[in-house]
């Protein structure tokens, strides 16, 4: 007698389980997955698309299991490795996603502690660049009181190439190389 106790006790948890599992699927049995899925984002999206897949199949490979199936060489196993690679894939996606925005961020912060360090800041120089690379070299401000008039003058060049002609070489020059030789 205690035994069936026990037993009834466990059906009776297991009904208020199922009752309360209805009431919360309810809403989602209701509607098809794309209609679940459509304002996900595509990450999101596909990890829906891998919960509901690992649900069903979990599902079947309980009631094969509870059916006295052998699991072990059954098909099913072979969709619970895809679906969990899927979900695998799925979460080194994600942290990839994660360490290229923590990168971005980290080169974002060497960049501007390499422009104040340099001086090659757009606004004006770094905290390192002394005073006088700070502002332009020359400027209007620099001739302010003299009277230096600045004037641009345009040179014409030739725009015909000429002819470069070696000199001949004299007799004398012609023995001095015969000399050079000889020696």
């Amino acid at each position: 007698m205690e035994d069936i106790t026990k037993v009834e006790s466990y059906l009776a948890a297991l009904d208020s389980s199922i009752d309360t599992l209805e009431d919360t699927v309810k809403p989602i049995l209701g509607k098809d997955m794309v209609s679940i899925t459509e304002d996900l984002d595509p990450i999101s999206r596909i990890k829906a698309y891998n919960n509901y897949l690992y649900v069903t199949i979990s599902t079947l490979f309980a009631y094969l299991k509870s059916t006295g199936v052998k699991t072990e060489s059954h098909p099913i196993m072979e969709e619970l490795a895809r679906i969990k690679k899927s979900m695998n894939k799925v979460k080194e996606l994600e942290q990839k996603l994660q360490s290229k925005d923590t990168s971005a961020q980290d080169s974002e912060t060497a960049k501007r502690l390499i422009q104040q360090a340099l001086g090659n800041n757009v606004n004006g120089g770094g905290a390192a660049a002394p005073d006088s690379i700070k502002k332009p070299a020359i400027s209007s401000a620099s001739f302010k009181g003299s009277e230096f008039q600045g004037k641009h003058t345009k040179f014409h060049e030739k725009t015909t190439p000429t002819k470069v002609t070696k000199p001949k070489k004299s007799q004398d020059d012609k023995a001095k190389g015969k000399k050079k030789a000889r020696k």
